[in-house]
């Protein structure tokens, strides 16, 4: 069964108001992922891959880099090696690179997609 349900901004907003703080918080989360997930997909979807080396980066690369020096290597050797992309994952547990052909790395894993 679908609820067709058509609230104003201001009537959501009233509900969130009365809900206790606890809901209120887990709500918002899932707004902000919903919302950043949004985002991240119009980004990806209207822009080519080659422009994302100079619009898109993980904001913790800039605490990272500075105390874990092989980790921007690794991201520096990926774009030597010809990745279109390159960055880290979330904060910096893995370091990935899009490749438009194959590449052969003794230390790095190729998925293909």
């Amino acid at each position: 069964m679908e609820a067709n349900m058509n609230l104003s901004f201001s009537q959501i907003l009233e509900l969130l108001k009365n809900l206790p703080g606890e809901q209120k918080i887990k709500i918002s989360r899932e707004l902000e992922k919903e919302t950043i997930g949004s985002k991240l997909t119009e980004l990806l979807t209207a822009s080519p891959i080659s422009l994302w080396r100079d619009t898109l980066e993980n904001d913790f690369e800039a605490s990272i880099f500075p105390k874990y020096s092989e980790i921007a290597q690794i991201k520096k050797e990926m774009y030597e090696a010809g990745a279109i992309y390159a960055s880290m994952t979330d904060s910096g547990s893995t370091v990935f690179g899009v490749f438009a052909n194959a590449i052969k790395h003794p230390a790095w894993k190729l998925f293909k997609l």
